[in-house]
């Protein structure tokens, strides 16, 4: 029977985890629950590890160090239930451990979020949804009903076209949008397979009634919406951020709000 340690904080594990899935999982193996990693000393978690055969983590993972990893000669893979593995050792590739990541399944739920959030903005669903008079006042500020508007026809851009990017052009394609997409790594012959337009940054924002962020938080990416990015963009635009809050200037964000020209969701 196979050993399988459960390391991610309890609080993660009690998020994921319903009976039906807790069920299931210890129909697997042999279960080595680690869910206060923090309180360990480096012997007593490395001990799991090197008596693990498969590991199950998440959200909050303590990683295992080299040292660990290698002790665990009898791991074989590491399924992470969340989407970057980038706190986990790149070491544990190179000694051929299988890691594998819910990304697809989690880009599924993001790709749903943004469509529910564009749809919510243009229909400006927060307007007529709130009773609250000065909630009301700062939406429109003009003292008029806002327009509501339908989603069909519209430019949406997209920044960054991975999996979420991806998930949520295919989510679009019934509403007969025009699809533009800013992404350094996008081929032409992947533009065209998914039917995307291929822009740069500035033609993207001054095109798109909707802006949808999908980039990966790096050093590159940081600030990549500033001040004069907002700015560019027409009044009404919508902004919609689910990937990281690094990728826009939180100041210029802060300005655009006050000014009540945008549109902005953000995802916590």
């Amino acid at each position: 029977m196979a050993t399988i340690l459960v390391a991610m904080p309890e609080r993660t594990y009690r998020q994921i985890m319903t009976p039906e899935l807790e069920a299931a999982l210890y129909a697997l193996g042999e279960i080595r629950p680690c869910l206060q990693a923090s309180e360990l000393s480096e012997a007593e978690y490395g001990e799991l590890w090197e008596q693990a055969d498969a590991a199950l983590t998440g959200w909050g993972v303590r990683p295992p160090t080299p040292a660990m990893l290698d002790r665990a000669t009898h791991l074989q893979i590491i399924s992470h239930t969340a989407g970057s593995v980038r706190m986990l050792p790149r070491y544990a590739l190179e000694k051929g451990i299988v890691i594998t990541s819910a990304r697809a399944a989690i880009a599924r739920t993001v790709a749903e979020y943004c469509l529910f959030s564009a749809l919510l903005l243009l229909r400006r669903a927060l307007y007529y949804l709130d009773a609250d008079p000065a909630r009301k006042a700062f939406l429109a500020s003009d003292g008029s009903r806002p327009r509501s508007e339908t989603l069909f026809g519209k430019t949406v851009g997209l920044i960054g076209f991975g999996c979420v990017g991806t998930q949520f052009r295919q989510l679009l394609a019934p509403f007969g949008c025009r699809v533009l997409v800013y992404d350094p790594y996008l081929s032409e012959e992947a533009a065209e397979y998914h039917q995307v337009e291929r822009a740069d940054l500035p033609a993207l924002l001054q095109a798109a009634r909707i802006v949808s962020l999908h980039a990966p938080d790096i050093p590159e990416t940081r600030g990549l919406i500033g001040a004069r990015e907002l700015t560019s963009m027409p009044d009404g635009a919508i902004v919609i951020n689910s990937a990281r809050g690094r990728i826009v200037a939180t100041e210029a964000l802060t300005a655009e709000l006050q000014k009540g020209r945008l549109g902005i969701y953000i995802l916590h």
